[in-house]
């Protein structure tokens, strides 16, 4: 099974879309599971 994570960027038209021909589909959108902001370290 492919797992698949979709950025916030990511257009919600082809996620709904993705979900009305595989209503099974894996896929979490980043907002959903809290990683919305990341802090990035420079070093």
């Amino acid at each position: 099974m492919l797992k698949l994570l979709s950025d916030e960027n990511f257009n919600g038209d082809i996620v709904r879309g993705l979900f009305l021909r595989q209503p099974n589909l894996d896929l979490l959108r980043v907002q959903d599971v809290g990683l919305k902001e990341v802090v990035r370290f420079v070093g």
